[in-house]
């Protein structure tokens, strides 16, 4: 067979899956109720409201909420947002107009320093504390500069109409990451959270390879029957509009001799497709025996 130029190229094909927990909960647990701690100064500073964030970052993945007897209890707790500091700044900045001469301009901006505390307790439903965590303390300090001004009274009248909003939205900001970590530690430690992804089946890069529409038609092929992936789905769907790409890699792989560079790489192909496919087809035995027998490329 006449060696050829070979570039690999990828094309994209989604896969969906529910990612498992760090530390599952018992089988019979299949409820939780969630709960916010925050006073309602707080609440309406931060322009949020309770059901809100309840239902957007307290949520646990793949159970069922409830008011009453859960089997999980998850409570997160805001405490106040603590403005530390308003610091005037004065910038000295030094130039040199066209004839050398050195000039000196000065600039102000404001300089805020903030927190909030936050923090995730969860029980279950003997008791027993699952979580209790900071996620912020009262230390854990951030801080915000403002834009520079010519004059500092152009700054002080920015101040003086944007500081309220200017607060608000730092707690708000400030509030929205510490709600998704909590999020993140809910659901990453018990949770079965849906995920969307991405993989990248290969395929040849020149148009002009004699074999590049029989390689591109199959990757597209792959690329389709993963389309139909549903993590609440059975796999059988996804199998039967793959298996014409899959025989075509498997019969292919055979052709190519990993003695010559661009032969081995439309091998490497053939067999990273197959692979690939087989991981997400959770047909581990198959794959497995693919990247055995084939241990060169």
């Amino acid at each position: 067979m006449k060696a050829q130029s070979v570039s690999i190229s990828s094309e994209s094909a989604p896969v969906e899956y529910y990612r498992m927990p760090d530390y599952p909960l018992p089988k019979e647990y299949t409820t939780y109720s969630s709960n916010l701690d925050m006073s309602f100064t707080e609440l309406s500073k931060s322009g949020f409201t309770e059901s809100y964030l309840i239902d957007t970052y307290l949520k646990l993945e793949g159970y069922k909420q409830v008011n009453k007897n859960p089997d999980v209890e998850i409570t997160a707790t805001v405490g106040e947002f603590i403005v530390w500091s308003e610091l005037r700044n004065t910038n000295r900045n030094k130039t040199k107009d066209k004839n050398g001469v050195e000039q000196v301009r000065y600039t102000y901006s404001m300089t805020v320093k903030y927190s909030q505390p936050m923090g995730l307790q969860v029980f279950n439903k003997e008791g027993k504390t699952l979580i209790d965590k900071y996620v912020f303390t009262m230390s854990d300090t951030r801080s915000w500069t403002s834009s520079t001004y010519s004059s500092m009274s152009d700054l002080d009248s920015y101040w003086r109409i944007q500081r309220k909003t200017k607060l608000s939205d730092l707690q708000k900001d400030l509030m929205k990451e510490g709600m998704n970590t909590i999020s993140d530690l809910i659901n990453d430690n018990f949770g079965f959270q849906l995920i969307n992804d991405k993989i990248k089946f290969a395929a040849i890069g020149k148009k002009s390879h004699p074999d590049y529409e029989r390689f591109q038609k199959n990757a597209e092929i792959m690329v389709a029957a993963f389309q139909l992936m549903d993590a609440d789905k059975s796999l059988d769907a996804v199998k039967t509009k793959a298996q014409p790409a899959l025989e075509f890699y498997a019969s292919s792989a055979q052709k190519y001799n990993t003695g010559n560079k661009d032969q081995k790489k439309l091998k490497h192909i053939c067999l990273y497709n197959q692979a690939l496919a087989y991981c997400w087809l959770e047909d581990f035995d198959q794959g497995r025996d693919t990247c055995e027998v084939n241990p060169e490329v």
